[in-house]
């Protein structure tokens, strides 16, 4: 591989890169408003890491009970019937979330300049800066004309799931967040310096703490980066595309 193609591939597209977040982020933004059924903005498990949230403002520790006593959690969760429990108290009286406590800390910036809303656009921007981290990711590891890199992951990202996870309050987008990041410093051409290593264990611990699947997630990050490696082998080698097709069928399917 000669020195311009590596060049090429060390540093792709950072203006693909920022005109896709920027696209994103503005087309991200109108899901915010999308109500998850009829009676409340927010549903599932999205109130819970919430609810956590604000305790962790307003109390400074993890116990749900000032929440429910005074009903606080109607600042985000609209429901009529109010937000039912999904634990019992502990032996102590305290009430806990049965989530991890990750994406509850996750979004502490958002939550305190402006509650739900505060939080939906810090995801909102999260997820446009996770697509267009895979679109420089993917143009690293496919050597691809750009503009056609671009369309593929623009519409991948507009997709149904990508649109509406955008702005939903789980722990799914910040982990591809993280994926995107680990496979970005472990797969340059060049040898990741000690600093870069560090990086990577740091993103890699945080997963447990988002609720992720770890061993997908450890699955996932190895066949991607055997693709890295037979997609920047020369044309022709062998073991080339065998690699490539082995390899993706090691995720699972619900993590593609």
């Amino acid at each position: 591989m000669d020195a311009t193609r590596l060049a090429r591939l060390a540093r792709p597209g950072p203006a693909g890169a920022i005109a896709l977040l920027a696209v994103l982020v503005v087309l991200y933004s109108t899901s915010i408003d999308i109500r998850a059924s009829r009676d409340a903005s927010i549903t599932g498990d999205e109130p819970f890491y919430l609810i956590t949230t604000q305790s962790l403002l307003q109390d400074g520790n993890l116990d749900l009970r000032r929440q429910y006593a005074t009903r606080s959690y109607e600042a985000f969760f609209d429901h009529p019937g109010g937000l039912w429990s999904q634990s019992v108290p502990l032996d102590d009286g305290r009430v806990l979330s049965p989530h991890n406590v990750g994406p509850s800390v996750l979004v502490l910036p958002g939550f305190a300049i402006d509650g739900l809303v505060g939080a939906q656009v810090q995801l909102v921007l999260m997820a446009a800066l996770t697509w267009a981290l895979a679109y420089v990711l993917a143009l690293r590891l496919t050597g691809a004309r750009p503009w056609l890199v671009w369309v593929a992951t623009a519409l991948v990202a507009l997709s149904a799931t990508g649109y509406i996870y955008s702005s939903e309050v789980y722990p799914e987008i910040p982990a591809g967040l993280v994926l995107v990041s680990v496979l970005l410093l472990t797969t340059g051409p060049e040898r990741p310096s000690a600093l870069r290593v560090l990086a990577v264990v740091v993103l890699l611990s945080t997963l447990p703490w988002l609720g992720y699947e770890v061993r997908a997630a450890r699955r996932a990050a190895r066949a991607l980066r055997a693709v890295a490696r037979r997609t920047t082998r020369p044309r022709g080698a062998p073991g080339r595309r065998r690699g490539l097709r082995v390899r993706l069928r090691r995720i699972p399917p619900r993590y593609v």
